[in-house]
């Protein structure tokens, strides 16, 4: 094709792309192949490949890459043994230069020297040296395949691009700035990305052990470590999504990115869907439709899909597109699905035309991602960037009027001692307090959270053991009272109620509002009841009365 008509068809395809972006309905869904983006080419033309010549790791591999990797660690017993010529009686001592079967003494016809044998299977290289006992002496299995996806491979071009899209969103003033990004990759770099772009994040994974087959959640939050300087970490240990309709952890994608793993990761759970044997597993025993979660399951089948280096000319990558979409599979009016495959083969052009309507975009994902970013740069900005007045964000700057109490539910009865204390000044209308107790059934508590948090004059923490081992509060509450006590001048009192290890927290840096030899619950009621005066008082202190006409 022309490269002029094709760069027509490119940018066209991406105006319609990135205003599904714009409007929050687009799922990134990931193959292998995006391990290929950001490659250099080499002298000779081809791309590089995944290790140097000195064979140390300077790309994640992909697929076929990993298959070829393993089968040299294990002598290639799988290349030996296994792939063989169909015009020849005998077994062909194949040897990989590159990882390319080409170097052999073969009929002309024959597919592995033409070519016609493209692609060595993960699934199926894997399998073999799963069953093969033989094989002990090169080492394990999951070994091998722990250390090769716990390896630290540089983000590339794409996975920089979708770390730092939820901020380019927000800075054009769209209201959906949090995209769903299904992968089917083995390695962590994508989480890597995110981390270094200092972008929290969702992580939903499959997982396949002794316990069966499940999707798992971990949180990923921005938290202050040494220096104060804030990083990205796992914050919760992965939950079990057992029911998954009725999980009732947020993953509305109102708030943070979603990282959906097909495959597992690492970290959750003692394996990988890799062999054979574990995708029938996987795909054969339970439908998947099942095992997610149903805001991401709306997500998929609701949503445009953008397609970036998915191969199904493998049978596993194929079912599970059957398995999610079913009958819609072969129905491409009633969806909205773009492919971008480089040098996709024929089973891949073949299949992608049955379940879209037309071919891939064979273009290299780099020049690709380029593209897309310039289309997202000339977005115009909203009537909230325009206009900052209009932006709740900066208006809150104005009406930060009101008390926020930060508490662990099972310090509640210290809630309500505080409650009582600063009754009658609430009842005169002088303080404006805000707890999670006023949240109503139904409505958005999040939000509701959020916009309690950006209108809070004082903030008031009762910390204990149960508030410093509470994840919300140090992942979401915390952080934005922090960072407004030092840009905005939000006053922060912090109550010692029982021994804790405060001292290792960013609390550290902050006085207390008595004196914390001893917390509260170690003294007598009579003591308890002098500090809460003082703190009331320091309450209304902060409050001042020329403020008093802005309060609700």
């Amino acid at each position: 094709m022309d490269t002029s008509v094709l760069s027509r068809i490119v940018k066209s395809q991406i105006h319609r792309v990135v205003k599904g972006i714009a409007d929050g309905k687009v799922v990134f869904f990931l193959g292998d192949e995006i391990n290929l983006c950001g490659r250099h080419k080499t002298e000779e033309g081809p791309l590089e490949t995944w290790r140097s010549p000195d064979n140390q790791a300077i790309y994640a591999p992909t697929n076929t890459e990993l298959a070829l990797h393993l089968d040299q660690i294990f002598n290639c017993k799988y290349s030996i043994e296994v792939i063989r010529c169909p015009l020849l009686p005998h077994d062909i001592p194949l040897d990989f230069p590159d990882g390319c079967p080409v170097e052999t003494d073969l009929p002309e016809q024959c597919p592995v020297k033409t070519g016609g044998i493209k692609k060595m299977a993960l699934q199926q290289v894997s399998q073999y040296i799963d069953i093969d006992d033989t094989l002990d002496p090169y080492g394990t299995l999951p070994d091998i395949l722990w250390e090769l996806f716990d390896a630290e491979y540089p983000p590339n071009h794409l996975h920089q691009f979708l770390a730092n899209l939820p901020q380019l969103i927000i800075a054009k003033g769209y209201p959906h700035p949090y995209p769903l990004i299904v992968t089917a990759c083995l390695d962590n770099t994508l989480e890597r990305a995110f981390k270094q772009a200092q972008q929290p994040f969702d992580l939903v994974s499959f997982v396949q052990d002794r316990q069966g087959s499940r999707f798992v959640h971990q949180k990923f939050r921005s938290q202050l470590k040494s220096g104060n300087c804030p990083q990205i970490f796992a914050t919760t240990e992965p939950i079990d999504i057992d029911k998954p309709n009725e999980y009732a952890e947020d993953l509305s994608l109102n708030t943070y990115p979603i990282i959906l793993k097909l495959y597992g990761a690492i970290g959750c759970g003692e394996n990988f869907v890799i062999t054979e044997n574990n995708c029938l597993d996987y795909l054969a025993h339970r439908d998947i439709k099942s095992l997610l979660p149903s805001s991401l399951l709306k997500q998929l089948l609701n949503n445009y899909i953008l397609f970036l280096g998915y191969s199904p000319s493998y049978w596993n990558q194929r079912v599970i597109l059957h398995r999610i979409w079913q009958e819609e599979i072969f129905s491409p009016s009633s969806k909205t699905w773009w492919v971008i495959q480089f040098k996709p083969d024929l089973l891949d052009r073949k299949f992608w035309k049955r379940y879209c309507g037309q071919e891939p975009i064979n273009i290299l994902l780099d020049d690709y991602v380029t593209e897309l970013e310039a289309q997202i740069e000339d977005l115009p900005e909203t009537s909230m960037v325009k206009n900052p007045n209009n932006s709740p964000k900066k208006s809150n700057l104005y009406h930060r009027d009101k008390v926020f109490i930060s508490y662990s539910h099972k310090d509640k009865d210290w809630l309500e001692k505080l409650q009582t204390m600063l009754m009658p000044v609430i009842q005169l209308g002088k303080v404006s307090i805000w707890d999670d107790t006023q949240i109503k059934p139904g409505s958005n508590w999040k939000q509701d959270i959020e916009n309690a948090l950006a209108s809070a004059k004082v903030a008031v923490l009762l910390v204990s053991q149960n508030f410093l081992a509470s994840d919300f509060i140090a992942t979401e509450e915390l952080p934005p009272l922090l960072e407004a006590a030092e840009k905005e001048g939000v006053k922060i009192l912090w109550v010692y109620l029982n021994y804790c290890q405060y001292k290792y927290t960013a609390l550290k840096n902050l006085q207390a509002t008595h004196n914390i030899t001893e917390p509260l619950q170690a003294l007598s009621p009579p003591e308890q009841d002098k500090i809460l005066y003082e703190i009331s008082d320091e309450i209304i202190e902060a409050i001042q009365p020329e403020d008093s006409k802005l309060i609700a």
